[in-house]
């Protein structure tokens, strides 16, 4: 396409479908007969008008049906979607706040801590020791004199003196 074809491109089809202002259509007339290339682009269009026009369909009530469901249903999906949006430039303004802020910091925290007490390693099973010296608490907190075991030597007769003490007292 010519550089002087350029300033005719948008004409053309005004000037097939005669829409073309009167002043205009002189000059477009001038330039086709001058410009091969122009004068073939005319006269495809020219052939594209000639072409018999389709049949109008009208639709049917169903399609009508069809349609205004559809619509609605998407119409219905857009103001879903505002009112997400709206939550979400709710939700933005807040949590953008120092207050929010803190508060979403203290919500993270207590997920992490949540988290971590769901994520602990199960307790371990005790080893057998050491649920004997469990059994045996009150024998261990008397080791010291368990170890002494020399003063045990006379445990009887220690033991018949509180006994006597306490018949004395009682």
């Amino acid at each position: 396409m010519k550089i002087s074809c350029m300033k005719y491109e948008h004409d053309l089809v005004a000037y097939v479908d005669g829409e073309l202002p009167a002043d205009r259509v002189a000059r477009v007339e001038r330039h086709v007969q001058a410009c091969s290339s122009c004068s073939a682009v005319v006269a495809g269009l020219r052939q594209v008008n000639a072409l018999p026009q389709p049949p109008l369909i009208e639709p049917s009530a169903e399609f009508d049906r069809m349609f205004w469901t559809k619509l609605a249903h998407v119409r219905q999906a857009q103001q879903e979607h505002r009112g997400l949006e709206r939550w979400r430039s709710v939700a933005k303004a807040f949590f953008t706040r120092p207050a929010g802020l803190s508060l979403s910091a203290g919500l993270a925290l207590g997920v992490f801590v949540v988290t971590l007490y769901l994520l602990r390693p199960p307790h371990a099973a005790l080893p057998q020791q050491e649920v004997m010296v469990a059994a045996d608490l009150d024998l261990y907190a008397n080791l010291d004199v368990i170890e002494n075991s020399e003063a045990l030597e006379h445990f009887e007769l220690i033991q018949m003196l509180d006994e006597l003490e306490q018949d004395e007292q009682g």
